[in-house]
């Protein structure tokens, strides 16, 4: 049986998504989605996860574009662990999702005034070619 590695996961951006540049020269974005819990049978109350993201190429160019802090998104990927050494000395790891996929969640409402979201890429049954979709 082949190991499987894939998560999806409903939320909303805690601040807007970072581009930056690796050492290779390629491009990608970081983000941080608050996914909130089942909330508590005991309480009832509610807690979220912080969840932290990269996303690379046409991925990367879609979210950067369409999405800011607030906005609610479902993302679909892969859980990546991290090692590396502090500053100190000291040996670390990080996880984060290597996200490939990016959909719209919630009322148009909510979506950035500033970066309408085109008929076509928000009603995605209206795109009629799949290498018009921007991810």
């Amino acid at each position: 049986m082949a190991d499987l590695n894939k998560v999806t996961l409903q939320g909303r951006f805690v601040r807007d998504p970072e581009s930056k540049v690796a050492k290779s020269g390629t491009e990608f974005v970081t983000f941080c989605l608050a996914c909130n819990r089942i909330p508590s049978k005991d309480t009832g109350e509610i807690t979220a996860d912080f969840v932290d993201f990269v996303a690379y190429g046409n991925t990367a160019k879609f979210i950067k574009q369409f999405f800011r802090k607030g906005n609610q998104a479902i993302a679909e990927g892969s859980i990546r662990t991290n090692m590396f050494i502090d500053k100190d000395e000291n040996k670390r790891k990080s996880t984060e999702v290597v996200c490939d996929k990016m959909y719209f969640c919630g009322a148009k409402t909510e979506r950035n005034e500033e970066a309408p979201v085109p008929e076509a890429q928000s009603n995605l049954e209206a795109v009629s070619n799949e290498d018009d979709l921007p991810f």
